[in-house]
């Protein structure tokens, strides 16, 4: 039933506020849903390659040294300081 003084099928401003608010809340959950997955996704990546051991000898890759690189700080300088 139609209150009085209005006519049908005209809305007030509030329930146009209303439907503008439901479906902007919605569109805003919807975007904050792709970007939490996109986010999440690329930082479960980013730990899968720092924890990642390969060679099975319990220390990540990530805090290995390159190969050839195994020689300690100390022998570095005194080859570099030699060389000279």
């Amino acid at each position: 039933m139609t209150p009085p003084g209005r006519c049908r099928g005209e809305g007030s401003a509030a329930e146009h506020v209303q439907g503008a608010v439901l479906a902007g809340s919605s569109a805003v959950a919807v975007i904050g849903a792709v970007i939490l997955r996109l986010h999440n996704a690329t930082y479960r990546r980013i730990r899968q390659q720092k924890t990642l051991d390969a060679d099975q000898h319990c220390v990540p890759d990530a805090h290995e040294a390159p190969q050839g690189l195994n020689s300690s700080p100390r022998e570095v300088l005194s080859q570099a300081t030699s060389s000279e």
